[in-house]
């Protein structure tokens, strides 16, 4: 899942806000130390935006994949002459 940048400045924004009106000082700092990892994975994201895939488009090969096409049927044959079985001992 991809988030935007702005997306996370908005979340930064809330906790930053929320750590204003705190008044236990553990609490406010948690929420400082959520918004240090928030600048975190946008510093690390590179500079670049990575824009989400629309929801609802699935692509032929995506769609394969689901309905199980690209694997190949393996058939599965027992001989109970090879002692094969779990209750051979």
């Amino acid at each position: 899942m991809v988030v935007s940048k702005e997306n996370l400045m908005k979340q930064m924004m809330k906790e930053i806000q929320s750590a204003l009106k705190e008044t236990d000082q553990d609490i406010v700092n948690q929420k400082l130390a959520s918004v240090k990892t928030l600048c975190e994975v946008i510093l690390s994201s590179g500079g670049t935006r990575v824009e989400e895939q629309s929801k609802g488009e699935i692509t032929p090969a995506e769609l394969k994949a689901m309905l199980g096409e690209n694997k190949k049927a393996e058939k599965i044959s027992y001989n109970p002459e090879q002692g094969d079985s779990i209750f051979d001992f």
